[in-house]
């Protein structure tokens, strides 16, 4: 199961890039096409996928999933006219995880998550070198880590199905409690008329009540 645990993958993930680079924060943005969301993947929080507001249609990720797009800076990317569409909430995001550097990573040349990186320890920037090698380590990790993501989906789905049933079996008991309970009072009822004189009007009365209750059991 280690190949598929998403929160296996993303440890591995940072520590192949300590060893690159030592940086103040990552993330790791994933895209979710089954949820029609972005969720995110961070070092506080590996175990869970969680979603985000950026949009699958952001102009951010079309942009960052033009082929020739290795490495982007977020400072410069950010005023790219090309981007004047992003959402005040988009842009939070990114500022919120502190992004200085944003690496594509692409399954089959298709934009399938985004390694969000903080500044450098330091007062250091990204060299050229840098950012080549963490090209190079998003290519190698992208299809791991997109069979985790699947599988992490995969297992939310399955949890959503059967807190589904487990809601569906505490309804079918608390309607059958209901409907039991109307029953043996109209059965009681009915034997007590049984016993009581025919023009018995509290008799009467306390069979009307009961059975506009049992009707709207029935309702249910």
């Amino acid at each position: 199961q280690a190949p598929l645990d998403l929160g296996r993958q993303a440890e591995l993930l940072w520590d192949a890039l300590a060893k690159v680079v030592s940086t103040r924060s990552k993330a790791l943005l994933l895209l979710c096409p089954e949820w029609d969301a972005v969720a995110i993947v961070e070092p506080s929080a590996p175990q869970g996928l969680s979603r985000t507001q950026l949009r699958l249609s952001s102009p951010i990720l079309q942009w960052l999933g033009n082929p020739d797009t290795s490495v982007a800076q977020w400072g410069e990317m950010k005023v790219l006219p090309q981007l004047r569409d992003a959402s005040s909430q988009e842009r939070t995001l990114f500022e919120r995880l502190e992004a200085e550097i944003l690496v594509p990573l692409r399954v089959d040349g298709v934009l399938s998550g985004v390694m969000v990186l903080g500044a450098k320890t330091g007062k250091n920037t990204y060299r050229p070198e840098e950012s080549e090698l963490l090209a190079g380590v998003a290519h190698a990790v992208a299809r791991s880590i997109e069979n985790a993501r699947l599988h992490a989906v995969q297992q939310a789905r399955v949890a959503d199905l059967m807190s589904a049933n487990d809601a569906q079996s505490e309804y079918i008991l608390a309607i059958s409690h209901q409907l039991k309970t109307p029953i043996a009072v109209v059965k009681a009822s009915a034997e007590m008329l049984a016993d009581s004189p025919a023009d018995s009007r509290a008799i009467r009365e306390r069979l009307a009540s009961e059975f506009r209750d049992f009707g709207k059991c029935s309702v249910l």
